[in-house]
């Protein structure tokens, strides 16, 4: 984007108009802003003539700085320190600006203070983009929280129950062990009275058979 800026001086009622200071408009930029213009570094533009060409005034003038055309500097530039101006507006890192300006002590002044004033800025934006990341996560936690403690509670109540008939089941079966149990010492009282009414009768049928020989 274009960064521009002017020095104009106003002159009092009635006073000459030749007592105007020369007002300079810069334009710094990384982007072609005439397509068919020269391509240069650092240009300069009055007002002239289209036809002559001549110079219609010097006290109104545009100088336009293409930062991305340091490549095409005159040592003229370099002289005049624009390629150091120019690297310092292309500086996207804090540490790269400082590199830039540290054998420049009035440069690291301004330097410094533009960061402080821009640090305030972004420290602010810091704490309320983690102020705002805080609540959504504790609303977000606090409804997920919620949803799973529903869900465990509805997952225990259904292992609970679960529990509750295989315990029942256990029970019956247990239940109906045991009458299986009593039925078998039932058959085997039985079974043990027959048998011994089977070896009562065998000794009285031995009895018998003795008395006759």
């Amino acid at each position: 984007m274009p960064t521009t800026g002017h020095n104009t001086y106003s002159i009092l009622s009635g006073e000459d108009y030749s007592l105007i200071n020369p007002t300079t408009l810069f334009c710094i930029t990384d982007q072609k802003l005439l397509p068919n213009a020269t391509e240069e570094f650092y240009s300069k533009y009055r007002l002239t003539n289209v036809k002559s060409h001549d110079l219609y005034t010097d006290k109104f003038g545009i100088n336009v700085l293409q930062l991305n055309h340091i490549d095409i500097a005159t040592e003229e530039d370099i002289s005049n320190n624009l390629v150091f101006w120019a690297k310092l507006f292309n500086a996207t890192t804090w540490e790269e600006f400082k590199a830039l300006a540290k054998d420049h002590p009035d440069i690291k002044e301004v330097g410094n203070l533009i960061f402080e004033l821009n640090y305030d800025n972004r420290a602010k934006d810091l704490l309320e983009g983690q102020r705002r990341y805080r609540e959504q996560m504790n609303s977000q936690y606090t409804a997920g929280y919620t949803d799973a403690a529903e869900k465990f509670e509805q997952e225990i109540s259904k292992k609970d129950a679960t529990i509750a008939d295989n315990k029942a089941i256990i029970a019956s079966r247990d239940a109906t062990i045991a009458d299986n149990k009593a039925t078998i010492a039932a058959r085997d009282a039985t079974i043990a009275d027959k048998n011994l009414e089977i070896e009562t009768l065998k000794a009285k049928l031995k009895e018998y058979e003795q008395s006759k020989k």
